[in-house]
């Protein structure tokens, strides 16, 4: 139904699932924020098809690494209906919180006398997933105690399904591995991908190929690093694995 929900604001970027639409820009510096268009774009098309778009639903996030934050436009909006502006978005807790809700599915098909090989597939799919869904944009820069969070789900799991045995012992007899782990397999595995592949969809973020750079362990391929000034770029998922 929303395969035709676009934008003609080209310096905005949007991605949609159902009924949650996000939108994005960049704005340069010193330059102004013309995001509003692609606001107007969505409501044209939710007229059109008879939507309404719910504008207290809507959220507005403003993210200026910058000393001097100078980000002073007029709040986006939807007929004079300023949107809110959020410092964060709290998606991780969105996830854990999802996922935690799923463990309840699992109690009750433990009480209907489910053997414990299937209990640790629904985990798999239908727990885990959720908790490791898109890790790559956040797994490297994720601070520890949001590794606490998310670990803290598998282990009420493994509780569950293990009693009185330790974490470590309960992931060997489940041949599970701890959610750090699972995601760094996970990020390792794409980041591989996008350099074995000049077509894959990612391959132009990769710092450029340097035969003179040091033989890089992870990919056996070899890069001309830019310089990093802060960790959090440094930490970010291709500058990390290239690294």
């Amino acid at each position: 139904m929303i395969n035709d929900l676009t934008s003609s604001n080209a310096l905005s970027s949007m991605w949609k699932f159902a009924d949650d639409t996000t939108v994005s820009e960049i704005v340069p510096k010193f330059g102004a924020s013309v995001l509003q268009n692609t606001v107007h774009d969505v409501l044209r098309w939710s007229n059109d098809n008879r939507f309404k778009l719910n504008s207290l639903k809507c959220k507005e996030l403003r993210i200026d690494f910058r000393r001097e934050n100078n980000l002073d436009t007029v709040p986006l909006e939807d007929n004079g209906n300023a949107f809110e502006i959020v410092k964060s978005a709290k998606i991780l807790d969105e996830i854990t919180m999802k996922a935690s809700r799923r463990i309840y599915l699992l109690k009750q098909l433990k009480r209907a006398r489910m053997d414990r090989k299937s209990l640790i597939l629904f985990y798999c799919a239908c727990i885990r997933s959720v908790l490791e869904y898109a890790c790559q944009a956040f797994h490297t820069n994720l601070p520890a105690y949001l590794y606490g969070q998310i670990e803290r789900v598998q282990k009420r799991v493994l509780r569950i399904l293990f009693l009185e045995v330790s974490y470590s012992k309960a992931l060997e007899d489940a041949g599970l591995t701890t959610l750090f782990h699972r995601r760094e397999e996970l990020c390792s595995s794409l980041f591989k991908q996008i350099v074995e592949s000049d077509q894959h969809k990612l391959a132009g973020l990769l710092p450029a190929h340097n035969d003179s750079e040091r033989y890089n362990f992870r990919t056996g391929r070899m890069f001309s690093i830019p310089i990093v000034k802060t960790k959090r770029f440094g930490n970010t998922f291709i500058m990390y694995f290239a690294t």
